[in-house]
């Protein structure tokens, strides 16, 4: 699952920084000496990656076709998935894996709609979030890792609106720190650009946010 991290973005230094009580990290165990990562050195253990999706069933969006978007780069419509695989929607799956090629490696993320199936260390596994513009969308989130607040959850995770080209946005996107990508009601070869886009914000966001964390951690604030 690590390396899922760092193709997000997430570098070594940056694991280490936060494996306290942190936004990303799971369990951590310590190598002793002649182990892979070196005497006496630490090793994050990370669950997998969650990518959040909407449950609304207007979100263009949801836990049926995020797999299809991300992983194939083919957009379907709630209802086309719903003609093509009818089971699906019978026997709903709450988490769906997503594997993502990169560098010549594969790295897994967990899709996830239903954030009552989730537990308050899994929100500090969140890489992505996928909103739909009103705020109800969060009533039941646990934002406590992030101080109660949207705006900084929105801070540490990429946050994306999926539209249809040229339909209107929510007031709400426009103010928050959200990415709006775009797909053709009709023109399906052009779905693979919003897949890149989505994965090339989502390395770019972590990147930056890996740097921020790496200076702070070798650049510590003197005790007041």
């Amino acid at each position: 699952a690590g390396d899922a991290y760092k193709a997000a973005g997430m570098d070594s230094l940056l694991l280490q920084a936060e494996a306290q009580g942190s936004l990303l990290a799971g369990t951590q165990t310590t190598t002793g000496a002649g182990g892979a990562a070196g005497a006496g050195s630490e090793r994050v253990r990370l669950g997998q990656p969650i990518i959040l999706v909407p449950q609304a069933p207007s979100s263009l969006i949801n836990i049926y076709n995020a797999r299809d978007l991300l992983e194939k780069g083919v957009f379907k419509t709630r209802d086309e998935k719903r003609a093509e695989q009818p089971e699906l929607f019978s026997k709903k799956e709450e988490r769906v894996t997503l594997a993502h090629e990169e560098d010549g490696h594969s790295y897994h993320y967990k899709i996830v709609d239903n954030v009552a199936t989730m537990k308050k260390e899994d929100w500090g596994r969140v890489v992505a979030v996928w909103v739909m513009g009103p705020e109800w969308q969060f009533k039941k989130w646990d934002l406590s890792l992030f101080g109660g607040k949207i705006v900084n959850f929105f801070s540490r995770v990429c946050a994306f609106y999926l539209a249809f080209h040229r339909d209107p946005v929510p007031d709400n996107i426009k103010k928050w720190n959200v990415q709006i990508l775009t797909v053709d009601k009709v023109k399906r070869h052009l779905d693979m650009r919003v897949t890149n886009q989505f994965w090339d914000a989502l390395k770019d966001t972590r990147r930056l946010a890996s740097q921020a964390k790496a200076r702070a951690a070798a650049n510590p604030r003197p005790a007041a």
